[in-house]
């Protein structure tokens, strides 16, 4: 099972470094500039979350006792991938609302530029909040990417659903017959980026929920979990094995 996991993760580490790479040497656009972003901590994520998470478990199943450093590293390394992670699925959901739905604005609030600085924007957001543990603040600390993990979830569904009415509604609308070539084949090209990543934004949805319902109950409510120890192995193999 740690050789399999093992496997998975380094070859998950690769593909993502190499979609970051090809995105920010080639294909800097402002959604792909924020897929790079979700990659990069997905990157982060096998070198430093996965690892330390299986150290982890080892440690404490076998040997009943986990060195203080490996959980210092894996509490930080953790908060600052799903808070990048969470952050990210709402701006690059909000960034394909504005696409179908404010076409003529898309440029105003969207450009390559503008989002290097959101993506930065959300780094340093996420390294301050990681690093208020340290301030002997870590109740506080974690509450608060609770809640950003929460809002961020709200922006992504409500924009999501926001977008599948607008291409319902699209495909209902009769397109006028003299409309220019150029602007069905951007239109068309929106129209099924906007699907391909509303795809992957499910998916990680999916993978990271019930990360935010155990952090919460076994975090905030000081509530311990009798299958938290299996159901964390469970979806540290799942969220390798997808992502």
């Amino acid at each position: 099972m740690n050789l399999v996991t093992a496997i998975i993760n380094i070859t998950a580490v690769v593909f993502n470094l190499l979609i970051f790479y090809a995105i920010v040497s080639r294909l800097q656009t402002p959604s792909n500039l924020l897929i790079a972003c979700l990659a990069l901590s997905d990157v982060f994520v096998g070198f430093a979350v996965q690892p330390d998470y299986i150290t982890y478990r080892l440690m404490e199943n076998q040997l009943r006792s986990v060195p203080c450093f490996v959980r210092i590293v894996y509490a930080n390394a953790f908060y600052l991938c799903c808070g990048v992670s969470f952050m990210t699925l709402a701006a690059v959901s909000y960034e394909r609302l504005v696409a179908v739905r404010l076409q003529a604005r898309y440029n105003d609030v969207f450009s390559s530029k503008r989002v290097l600085k959101y993506v930065a924007t959300i780094w340093i957001v996420n390294i301050i909040l990681t690093s208020l543990q340290w301030a002997g603040i870590n109740r506080i600390s974690r509450g608060m990417h609770l809640i950003a993990w929460f809002i961020c979830l709200l922006v992504a569904g409500a924009a999501n659903i926001g977008i599948v009415l607008t291409l319902l509604r699209t495909r209902r609308r009769v397109q006028p017959q003299h409309e220019q070539l150029r602007v069905k084949i951007r239109r068309r090209r929106e129209t099924k980026l906007t699907r391909i990543i509303s795809i992957v934004v499910g998916v990680y949805l999916l993978l990271n929920m019930p990360v935010l319902f155990v952090t919460i109950y076994h975090q905030t409510l000081d509530q311990d979990i009798k299958t938290y120890n299996h159901y964390s192995w469970t979806y540290c193999y799942l969220r390798c094995s997808v992502t």
